[in-house]
């Protein structure tokens, strides 16, 4: 497997300084996360991110998108349309640039968010995009699953370890709807740690992770690693994880 790498790493406020780094340890691929990296989160938004990224030589496997308008989805009276919309926007400029898939979190069930996640994932679809969830706290990721035909699993051990979900058991239940992997550890203060170098033993999710054939790329989701400052290293080490 091939690593990609969390674009906002951690160790390089200048990022173009950060992506550089990348290329020199033989990484061409990263994560982005709309609205928390560098650029986007000033006045840029992801057509010119994803562009930037191009522009330095390399490639956006995934974009987690905000969640800023994902409670509208739910919501009968107000912004239900405009939210549906923003998504709209995010899977056209997707395609516009190539990324393969869109990762966002996941509500509450209820019969207007599902039909607003069809219309997402339909419209995904057509333009040929996969949109997929990550686990988060309100959201019954494997029922939503069952109810939106088009709708895609990402793995994210954070995600999962910060909400208490059993990273076996979701493999397991999530089957073929499994798309894509994101690694982090995360710390009590919601800092993201390279695997191995935080509190969780990994030795389980990887053997879960293994164990499901999986064969695409390994999005490392981390910004810090202990006993690790140097980039150089920190890239490193990522690598060894693959």
């Amino acid at each position: 497997m091939n690593i990609a790498l969390y674009l906002n790493y951690g160790h390089y406020l200048n990022t173009q300084t950060a992506l550089a780094k990348l290329k020199e340890h033989g990484i061409d691929h990263i994560v982005a996360w709309l609205g928390r990296d560098v650029e986007s989160a000033t006045t840029v938004s992801e057509h010119e991110l994803y562009a930037y990224v191009r522009d330095n030589g390399l490639s956006v496997d995934a974009a987690i998108l905000p969640n800023d308008q994902l409670p509208y989805l739910s919501n009968t009276r107000y912004g239900r349309k405009d939210a549906i919309k923003t998504y709209k926007q995010y899977i056209l400029s997707a395609v516009d640039h190539k990324v393969p898939l869109l990762i966002a979190d996941g509500a509450a069930t209820t019969p207007a968010y599902v039909e607003a996640l069809q219309e997402i994932c339909d419209f995904a679809q057509e333009n040929g995009v996969l949109f997929a969830l990550r686990d988060s706290a309100d959201a019954d990721v494997v029922g939503l699953l069952s109810q939106v035909n088009n709708l895609y699993y990402c793995l994210d051990s954070a995600a999962c370890i910060k909400n208490g979900v059993d990273v076996c058991a979701r493999l397991a239940a999530v089957g073929k709807r499994l798309v894509y992997v994101l690694l982090a550890d995360v710390g009590h203060d919601d800092t993201l740690y390279l695997p191995d170098y935080g509190n969780t033993d990994f030795s389980p999710i990887k053997a879960a992770i293994a164990a499901t054939g999986y064969v695409g790329n390994l999005g490392i989701h981390a910004n810090a690693a202990k006993g690790i400052s140097d980039a150089d290293a920190f890239i490193e080490a990522a690598k060894s994880l693959r």
